[in-house]
């Protein structure tokens, strides 16, 4: 997880960056119910699809790179 340093200094100032790297493997853990925190990681971390990958480069064509 990148950036605890600056989730700390913003969000959480009683927190360790240790602690909050746990709270979030705990958070997105598989047996956890579904949460916001957990969708965005499975959106985040999940690759393109075939439909996704066609509209890429659909768009780098018309765009350019």
């Amino acid at each position: 997880m990148k950036n605890l340093e600056l989730i700390q200094r913003n969000f959480t100032l009683f927190k360790s960056t240790n602690e909050i790297k746990h709270r979030f493997k705990n958070i997105t853990a598989t047996k956890m119910p579904p949460s916001d925190i957990k969708r965005w990681k499975i959106h985040y971390f999940t690759p393109l699809n075939q439909q996704e990958v066609k509209i890429l480069a659909a768009a780098l064509r018309w765009f350019g790179a």
